[in-house]
């Protein structure tokens, strides 16, 4: 549903506000910002939610998300939800097959190949597609494309993330990407032993195992609620911080695919940070916010799950590495 759709369903069945939000368990206050139009960008989860109490799927059901309304997207960005996308009336494809599209944001028939937002709907201007998460064997039953199992099946070489049962590539990252990798990692592990928290801090490539068909790997993340997980072959407890540094070959998958994922399996604070915009968001997923923090590289940003023991500088960041950013 779109926000016109989940009012007039709403007034069909004779709702008010305070009704909706019970039901939902969204704050009445964010249900009115959303209806009355007061929040242009409203979260993924809120719509769902919202959907859920008015007779819509929950999760991945079949909520529409409209590029023009921007939930979870910066502002600026051409990325939409979804790839691998079937145009519903019509037997053209833009389907990448059975490989997880990696690479840039590069398109077909307007459609950005980078990742899937698997078992959803989207609109492209006055058109519809559905992206598709799971195969149908011949019986009927869908099933997941690939199981953990399958993906520890994998040649050593061969570096992937698995989402949804799906495989992206991952290409070697870039100098500067890395950089800021290494440098937050040392930063989080610096103040993790200054201030003698009970955390770990781990840096990429280290698997993290999110469900039973879902392992990636981010670029940065502190275990705090198990830090022994950094000793592991993968992690098997989530994060209670991730942060991924975007790149125009991963930005779609961290922003919408990854950071659905994260919020699902219980990451406490994700932050994105773009090398390109010199822009930190931070999102906080025990709070309940309809926008994430949002920061410059000239900003202190704290590190929320330290409770105030930790912040990173990165006007520090930005001044050694001014010269060679994007």
């Amino acid at each position: 549903m779109i926000i016109q759709e989940i009012k007039d369903r709403k007034k069909k069945l004779g709702m008010t506000n305070s009704e909706l939000a019970e039901r939902s368990g969204v704050p009445l206050s964010t249900v009115a910002k959303v209806l009355g139009g007061t929040t242009r960008r409203p979260r993924i989860d809120t719509i769902r939610a919202l959907e859920a109490a008015l007779g819509g799927e929950i999760g991945y059901g079949t909520a529409r998300l409209i590029q023009q309304e921007g939930a979870a997207m910066e502002p600026g960005d051409s990325y939409i939800y979804g790839s691998n996308a079937r145009k519903e009336d019509s037997s053209r494809s833009h389907s990448s097959e059975e490989k997880g599209d990696v690479g840039e944001n590069s398109k077909t028939g307007g459609i950005p190949r980078t990742g899937d937002l698997y078992g959803h709907e989207i609109r492209v201007g006055d058109e519809d597609y559905s992206v598709e998460s799971f195969e149908k064997r011949a019986d009927g039953i869908k099933v997941p494309l690939h199981t953990v199992e399958d993906y520890l099946a994998l040649p050593d070489e061969r570096r992937v993330e698995m989402i949804d049962g799906r495989f992206y590539d991952l290409a070697a990252p870039g100098g500067i990407h890395q950089q800021i990798v290494m440098r937050l990692w040392k930063k989080l592990d610096d103040c993790i032993e200054e201030h003698s928290m009970p955390c770990s801090a781990q840096a990429s490539p280290f698997d993290v195992q999110l469900d039973d068909y879902t392992i990636v790997q981010p670029d940065v993340m502190v275990f705090c609620r198990d830090p022994l997980q950094v000793y592991a072959d993968r992690a098997t407890v989530p994060p209670d911080l991730v942060i991924e540094v975007l790149s125009k070959s991963t930005a779609f998958r961290d922003r919408h695919l990854k950071l659905f994922k994260y919020q699902k399996a219980g990451v406490r604070e994700v932050w994105l940070v773009s090398p390109e915009k010199r822009g930190v968001e931070v999102y906080l997923f025990e709070e309940s916010r309809e926008e994430p923090e949002r920061y410059t590289f000239d900003d202190k940003v704290p590190v929320h799950i330290s409770n105030g023991s930790c912040d990173i500088d990165f006007a520090d960041i930005h001044r050694k590495l001014a010269d060679y950013l994007p």
